[in-house]
């Protein structure tokens, strides 16, 4: 096999040897830092660079070091893009995203984004994965081109190629991850830090990486850094704190729309971080009208590594909070995100998109989900979850379209999988989701597990989603005899959410089945935390007249699944026609690239090596 074309996920070397002297180089690195000598390029490099740097001398495997840096804790995302960008060639980054996915699978879009837009990642026009390609002559039938391989966008499609290979459950999370992270980001609001990293002393990492620190702006300090590349001092307009609930009034004097600040962040690598943006101005500002983002540049790199879109409103003088989901502040924030780390060193921003990349870069990263999930497969029959969701987004699937937003129990065509998820003779049952939880569910094909729901009493109560989630969320279900169902929806974002305006809508499947049986539309607007009950317009009167909405076809007792998609993307892709036309009859090759095999749960550094052949050019 061609060492430049194939991906070394490399098997059978044994854990015990690649972790007999993990410990002690980085015990060593450790002891180097503290006595103040001078490692690899610089004395203040981090304990992560520094170790990648030396498996890098010692030609070891990308994979293994991947697995190595996620075994002693370090994040996901930034492993992998150390590891990506330290080797500088494509079958190492997708041996990075490939190990990273497969073992932290809920870090998915942040390694993906990370590595594809990392430093030097190798996967140019004179790559490996880009001859590949176009070697393969692959093509989609309508339009009749083959794929653009263009050198903005070719690192992330390789990314998303592999995040896709190893979680294809989450394709498409991945690819719209991957399309936001390439949008132009020329309009910084508030800078922290410098891109490529600062060198001042006192926003350096320290001997342990993973320390956690919190800045907060001085009251005295209303002035916005919008230059990326100024050289940052914390000491000028910030201070160290603990993190409180909520930090002193920030208010500036200020004529100017819009005018939001970062107020406080913390310098936490281990994605439990949070930053509190406030608003100075005299107008209350639509964050997701306007498409503020919070940007996440890892030092030493160029490229944004993480793009948080933010969703909500902040009133004038008021503040708004993101955390990552381990942030002792996550209960308190208005948007929670599975990670969000920020070092010491690293580059943290506030911007607006100055626009969206072309349809080519789209379109590659498209293509991309569906080799990887088509690689995932290959040989057993069995369907894509990638290559449904991907259809299913775009609106190409034979019967569906929508992106899914939530789901309870599961859809298949297999009787053990898809079992009723009530007792058909039950006079009355009924499941709520557990408030501490409230994790939202995006693929139905799934098994169901009922972990994270217990007994509920009914649907109208206040039950709250303390992790906020950003979308709706199924709360509580319930069915009464002959199956009359009724559910609660609730507005776990920090937005006002207009049900018509973006095409929510109900599916209700029966068991054994992959078709829905009924597709039930919903409308009225919810604001944030409101709740909205849905009901059999048979069912007892006490819930009839404390709903909603009724409908007959909200029949629960034999059906395996409940999903609640929605007809709009939840993020803009500039060209979504164009892409459901670049997809309406998937490539149907057999994947070269990726050596994933169809193994539920499969770890690529301990599973044997299977590689497809290639396909034939012609």
């Amino acid at each position: 096999m061609d060492t430049d074309t194939a991906l070394c996920l490399s098997a059978g070397r044994g854990t015990w040897r690649r972790r007999s002297g993990i410990l002690l180089r980085l015990m060593a690195i450790a002891l180097a830092l503290v006595a103040g000598a001078t490692i690899a390029h610089a004395q203040d490099r981090s304990i992560l660079l520094t170790f990648v740097d030396q498996a890098l001398e010692e030609q070891r495997d990308p994979g293994e070091v991947t697995a190595d840096l996620l075994e002693q804790g370090f994040e996901p995302a930034r492993a992998a893009q150390a590891v990506a960008s330290a080797w500088g060639d494509c079958n190492a980054a997708q041996a990075a995203v490939a190990v990273a996915v497969t073992r932290r699978p809920g870090s998915a879009t942040d390694v993906v984004t990370a590595v594809g837009t990392a430093d030097g990642c190798g996967c140019g026009s004179s790559s490996g994965w880009a001859r590949s390609q176009l070697d393969q002559r692959i093509r989609f039938s309508s339009p009749q081109r083959p794929i653009e391989l263009a050198q903005t966008c070719s690192c992330m499609a390789a990314a998303v190629e592999a995040g896709t290979a190893a979680a294809p459950q989450l394709a498409d999370a991945i690819v719209l991850a991957g399309v936001e992270a390439l949008q132009t980001q020329t309009l910084a609001l508030d800078a922290i830090g410098e891109r490529g990293g600062s060198d001042h002393p006192d926003w350096l990492p320290s001997p342990d990486f993973r320390s956690t620190q919190t800045f907060r702006r001085l009251p005295e300090s209303c002035e916005a850094d919008a230059d990326d590349n100024n050289r940052f001092d914390p000491a000028e307009n910030w201070r160290s704190v603990q993190p409180g609930n909520e930090p002193p009034a920030h208010r500036c004097d200020s004529d100017e729309n819009g005018a939001l600040l970062v107020r406080e962040f913390s310098a936490d690598a281990s994605g439990a971080g949070h930053v509190w943006l406030v608003n100075h101005s005299n107008s209350t500002v639509g964050l997701a009208a306007e498409g503020y983002r919070i940007g996440i540049v890892y030092r030493d790199q160029l490229g944004t590594a993480v793009t948080v879109p933010l969703i909500g409103e902040v009133a004038p003088g008021g503040g708004f909070l993101v955390a990552g989901r381990g942030s002792s502040l996550a209960s308190d924030a208005q948007q929670v995100v599975d990670h969000l780390s920020v070092a010491p060193g690293d580059y943290l921003d506030l911007h607006r998109p100055a626009a969206t990349p072309d349809c080519e870069c789209a379109e590659a990263l498209t293509a991309a989900a569906f080799r990887g999930s088509r690689n995932r497969v290959a040989g057993t029959g069995a369907p894509s979850p990638a290559e449904h969701k991907m259809q299913r987004l775009l609106g190409t699937h034979e019967y569906l379209s929508g992106f899914v937003v939530d789901s309870v129990g599961a859809v298949s065509e297999q009787a053990e999988v898809s079992s009723p998820l009530f007792d058909a003779s039950a006079a009355q049952a009924a499941l709520g989701r557990s408030p501490a939880l409230c994790d939202r569910d995006a693929f139905e094909l799934d098994p169901f597990s009922a972990a994270g729901w217990e007994s509920a009493a009914s649907v109208s109560g206040s039950r709250e989603c303390r992790v906020s989630q950003n979308d709706l969320v199924i709360a509580d279900l319930l069915v009464q005899e002959e199956g009359k169902g009724a559910l609660r929806l609730v507005n776990s974002s920090a937005a006002t959410i207009d049900m018509d305006a973006v095409g929510y809508y109900l599916e209700i499947y029966p068991p054994e089945s992959v078709r829905p049986r009924a597709e039930i539309p919903l409308s009225g607007t919810l604001e944030p935390g409101a709740s909205f009950v849905l009901a059999h317009d048979d069912i007892e009167a006490s819930l009839r007249e404390a709903s909603d909405e009724l409908d007959n076809s909200l029949t629960l007792a034999e059906a395996s699944a409940v999903v609640l998609a929605r007809r709009t993307m939840p993020r803009p892709l500039n060209c979504q026609l164009e892409l459901a036309a670049f997809v309406a009859s998937p490539v149907d090759v057999p994947l070269f690239f990726i050596e994933v095999t169809p193994i539920e749960q499969r770890d690529p550094l301990a599973e044997p090596p299977r590689v497809d052949p290639p396909a034939s050019p012609n």
